[in-house]
């Protein structure tokens, strides 16, 4: 039904290897296994990727790439948070005018 190359290693392991896994962490149940945080986060860097980096083409004097950018915003957003660093600038009030 796959061809060889089809394969990937989280196919590979959820054919072959995880009734082992369930057998050896029976406690943690099925849902553990479950790559959702993955996807999620993979969704997350797509979005940063195409909203609010320069997508490799921006600055022609940075020599940073997008991936590069990415992955300093999350560092920030992790130290800020696991420091718990207070956030000076609030967000604007929206008025509206009638």
């Amino acid at each position: 039904m796959y061809r060889v190359q089809d394969i990937t290693p989280y196919i590979h392991v959820l054919c072959n290897h995880a009734a082992e896994f369930l057998e050896i962490h029976h406690e943690f149940g099925l849902a553990a296994f479950l790559c959702s945080p993955v996807e999620k986060m993979n969704h997350m860097q797509v979005c940063l990727y195409f909203q609010n980096t320069l997508k490799d083409g921006g600055n022609k004097n940075s020599l940073k790439s997008a991936i590069l950018e990415m992955l300093e915003y999350e560092n920030r957003q992790l130290y800020f948070a696991s420091n718990k660093v207070p956030n000076f600038l609030k967000k604007s009030k929206k008025y509206r005018l009638q």
